[in-house]
C-alpha cells in the first residue's frame, strides 16, 4: 500500500479533501438559506420576487383610502384598460374633492367608454371639477353642454362663459372657441382678443381655432396682427386643413373675388353644416354666377363708376368665358386688373401679377 507524506494512502486523502470542500460550502451557504428563511416568516414578504409577485405586492401597497391614492389606484386600472374599476376609484376620488379624478371620470362618461355612458353623468362630474376651479373640466362642462344640451335655456351664455374661464396657455382651445363665440356674435375685438391669447404660434391643432378667428377678427377690425397675407392663408386653411364650415363661408363671401372659387366653398360650407344659412346663400350665389352673363352691361357701368368688386367680377368672367378664345380671355382679364391698379387697387394689382405670372410674363 502506498502512504504518501501525510500518511495516507491515495484514496483516503482524496475523500478527507471531498469532506473538506462539502463542509465549506455548507459554511457559506446555510447562513444565506437560514437568512432567507427567516426573512420569508419573519418579514413575510420573499426577498427575491419573480415579476408577478412583484405587481401583485404593488396592487396591494395600493388603497383606495384618500383622493389621491384613489386616484392612483384608478389610473393603474385604467392603464390595464379596466375602466369599469377605474371608474369607481375615480368617483371615489372625486367624491373627497380630488379634481382630477373629477374631470378623468366625466371625460370616460363623455367618450363612452363605460358600458353605461351617459351625458348626464358627464356633464356632473365636469361640473363638479370646474367648482373645484379645474380648467379642463370646465372645457369639459362646456363641450357637453354644447354637444348634448344646447337648446336648455341659457345654455349658450353658460358655455361662453366656460370656454372664457378656461382660456389658458395649456388650453388653447378653450380660447379659440371664445374667439369663435364672439366673433358670431359680431364682438370683433372680444373676438381678436381671445384669438390672440389662444394663437401660440406652434402651429398645431390645439392652438388653430384661435388662429383661425385672430386672422378673421383682424380683417374686420383692421389690425395688421397678423399680416394680411398670412391672414388670408389661415382664413383658407380654416376651411380647407380644418373643416369650419362658417370660416369656409366667410372666406367665399368676404375674401376670395374668384366666382368660381367662392361657389365652391359656399357648397362646402353646406355640405359640412346642413343649414338653411350657408345652403340658401350657396344657392343664390350659384343663380348670380349662372346670370353673369346677363348682367355684364350692368357690371361694366358699375364697374365705370369705380364699383372695384364688379370690376373684379368682369374680369373673373373674361377670364373663365369659354365662348373666347385662351389667348383673348388673357387679353380682357388683363385690361381690366391693370384698369385697377392703376388706380392703387391691391387686389387688382395681386390679379394682374398673377396672370402675368401664369402667362410666364
Amino acid at each position: 500500500m502506498n502512504y504518501n507524506r501525510n500518511g495516507c494512502d491515495s484514496r483516503g486523502c482524496q475523500g478527507a479533501q471531498a469532506l473538506l470542500i462539502l463542509m465549506g460550502i455548507l459554511f457559506i451557504f446555510f447562513p444565506v438559506g437560514l437568512l432567507l428563511l427567516v426573512w420569508d416568516h419573519v418579514f413575510e414578504i420573499p426577498l427575491f420576487e419573480s415579476d408577478p409577485q412583484k405587481q401583485q405586492h404593488q396592487e396591494a401597497a395600493l388603497v383606495c383610502e384618500d383622493g389621491e391614492s384613489c386616484f392612483r389606484r384608478g389610473f393603474r386600472y385604467y392603464e390595464k384598460k379596466e375602466y369599469d374599476k377605474a371608474a369607481q376609484d375615480w368617483e371615489k376620488a372625486c367624491d373627497f374633492k380630488y379634481d382630477h379624478a373629477c374631470v378623468n371620470r366625466g371625460i370616460m362618461e363623455f367618450y363612452g367608454e363605460l358600458s353605461q355612458s351617459s351625458p348626464e353623468k358627464a356633464l356632473d362630474f365636469a361640473a363638479r371639477g370646474c367648482d373645484l376651479n379645474n380648467l379642463k373640466s370646465c372645457q369639459l362642462k362646456a363641450n357637453v353642454l354644447g354637444k348634448h344640451f344646447r337648446e336648455r335655456p341659457g345654455a349658450q351664455e353658460e358655455i361662453r362663459e366656460l370656454y372664457i374661464k378656461a382660456c389658458s396657455p395649456e388650453l388653447p382651445r378653450s380660447c379659440g372657441k371664445a374667439a369663435a363665440i364672439f366673433y358670431v356674435a359680431d364682438d370683433y375685438e372680444k373676438s381678436y382678443e381671445f384669438g390672440a391669447r389662444g394663437c401660440l404660434g406652434d402651429g398645431s391643432d390645439k392652438t388653430a381655432t384661435a388662429c383661425i378667428y385672430r386672422a378673421l377678427a383682424a380683417e374686420k377690425t383692421g389690425k395688421n396682427d397678423p399680416p394680411r397675407e398670412e391672414r388670408i392663408k389661415t382664413i383658407k386653411e380654416g376651411c380647407d386643413k380644418h373643416e369650419i364650415p362658417y370660416v369656409c363661408a366667410v372666406y367665399a363671401q368676404e375674401i376670395t373675388q374668384d366666382d368660381r372659387e367662392r361657389l365652391a366653398y359656399m357648397d362646402k360650407a353646406c355640405h359640412l353644416h346642413d343649414s338653411p344659412e350657408f345652403c340658401n346663400t350657396a344657392r343664390q350665389a350659384r343663380r348670380e354666377v349662372t346670370n353673369i352673363e346677363a348682367r355684364l352691361p350692368e357690371l361694366q357701368k358699375a364697374c365705370s363708376e369705380d364699383d372695384r368688386v364688379a370690376c373684379l367680377r368682369i374680369g373673373k368672367f373674361y377670364e373663365t368665358n369659354n365662348a373666347l378664345s385662351p389667348r383673348e380671355r388673357l387679353a380682357r382679364a388683363t385690361e381690366v386688373y391693370e384698369t385697377l391698379c392703376q388706380k392703387r387697387d391691391r387686389q387688382g394689382c395681386a390679379e394682374l401679377r398673377r396672370l402675368k405670372k401664369s402667362a410666364g410674363r
